[in-house]
């Protein structure tokens, strides 16, 4: 008997993939009121689940427990069912056990989203099919189908850590930097589980400018190529030209994306690419026309002659530092909205990149106090919230660009990073 432990979105996709195996399955949540209690109970009314005080009497007969990605491995149920010699698994451990096609896994601390969708279009545009899945959104069990060239998937550390059976064709680490560190007791431990994407990996692709030190002939970064099978950057005459290897492949000014993070993501791309001998034509022009994702380094539009741009899946320092250093070359005066939970990583290093390049930052949210003393500045404005920050933003006089960047969870205010973008974007636009 298989126990699926949490009925968010992950749980219910495998208890759809078990009901059609034809699986006994039981379910069980630790939340008093489950989000999703009446999705699951509509689609499975035959199913019972225990939520709330969940006892260990729930483990008898259970040979293995598929736990969601959000559940601590640390979890009291988690550690009963591993005395009792209980296999965990998640659902990456299910899929790999059915799927027929090469799987190509994307992980790291930045960039993921962005550079799967790149990786997806560039093979798309070959006339073949690549199903993307995972961390970005569809849950990965929801992604199976017969007619599929390519798996791409966008895994979190947490994923990778509840996974025992992984086999990709392609595995890439982007980044390694401080993150979740609520959850992993150390920065190792978290650079442990994003390495452990590389566990029976066909291609093993690594950033050659991040300190992972992982050994793999497969690489690339932005600086110049030292090996045939590394991609990078060279620059002449003030232009930046994307190598593979010791060969030209365009001019950086040819991108619709902006800032050197994106063009370290198209590097990272192209070398995936290159991998499964799909580095055509074809697959340049579709990352030449590749445009910026939601709540990423987002244009949303000029009120008053100021340009409102949507960073805010920035929910870490080095996000927000990126995006900072992205939009500096363009705009000159800048006023930054940063806020909301912060995260368990030193903010000196932002704040010294905030106090030079950036003329005031509103500060929001629950942070706002913390943000404000260690800024240390005149220019330092206080808001309650994002909303009342936007309002402000709009009254400043002699300003070009104002940017929503937290480096900050957004769980004081929103659910999650894309609620708090999509209130920000009306915010600016009412």
């Amino acid at each position: 008997m298989i126990l699926v432990y949490g009925i968010g979105m992950t749980g219910i996709s495998v208890c759809n993939f078990l009901q059609k195996k034809q699986h006994p399955f039981r379910v069980v949540d630790n939340r008093t009121n489950p989000p999703l209690l009446k999705d699951f109970q509509n689609k499975f009314p035959e199913i019972t689940i225990d939520y709330g005080a969940i006892t260990q009497s729930l483990l008898d007969d259970i040979d293995k427990v598929v736990v969601s990605p959000g559940i601590d491995l640390n979890d009291k149920f988690i550690q009963s069912a591993i005395k009792k010699n209980i296999k965990i698994i998640g659902d990456m451990d299910l899929f790999f056990s059915v799927v027929n096609a090469p799987v190509i896994g994307i992980t790291g601390t930045n960039g993921k989203s962005t550079v799967t969708m790149m990786i997806a279009d560039m093979i798309n545009n070959n006339n073949k099919k690549a199903v993307v899945g995972g961390n970005i959104g569809t849950a990965v069990l929801d992604c199976l189908d017969d007619d599929v060239d390519f798996y791409v998937l966008e895994l979190s550390s947490y994923q990778l850590d509840i996974t025992k059976r992984m086999k990709f064709e392609v595995a890439i680490v982007l980044n390694i930097t401080p993150d979740h560190l609520e959850r992993y007791p150390s920065l190792n431990e978290y650079k442990k589980s994003k390495l452990s994407i590389y566990d029976n990996a066909k291609h093993k692709i690594i950033n050659l400018d991040d300190n992972y030190q992982y050994p793999s002939e497969l690489g690339f970064g932005l600086k110049i190529p030292q090996k045939p099978t590394h991609f990078g950057l060279v620059e002449c005459h003030n232009n930046q030209y994307l190598l593979a290897g010791d060969k030209l492949l365009f001019n950086s000014n040819e991108l619709k994306v902006i800032g050197n993070h994106n063009i370290q993501n198209v590097l990272s791309a192209l070398c995936v690419l290159n991998s499964i001998n799909l580095l055509t034509t074809q697959s340049i022009t579709a990352l030449k026309n590749f445009t910026t994702l939601a709540h990423r380094i987002q244009f949303i539009c000029k009120v008053n002659n100021v340009a409102y741009i949507n960073d805010s899946k920035a929910t870490n320092t080095i996000a927000s530092i990126v995006a900072i250093e992205a939009i500096n070359n363009k705009y000159k005066n800048i006023v930054l909205l940063a806020g909301g939970v912060l995260k368990k990583e030193d903010y000196q290093k932002w704040a010294k990149i905030v106090q030079i390049k950036v003329k005031t930052v509103i500060v929001f949210g629950e942070s706002r106090e913390f943000l404000k003393t260690l800024l240390k500045d005149d220019n330092i404005i206080q808001a309650k919230n994002l909303k009342e920050a936007v309002n402000i933003s709009k009254k400043l006089q002699d300003i070009d660009a104002v940017l929503l960047s937290p480096a900050c969870a957004s769980f004081d205010e929103f659910a999650n990073f894309e609620k708090r973008g999509e209130a920000f974007i009306n915010y600016v636009k009412t």
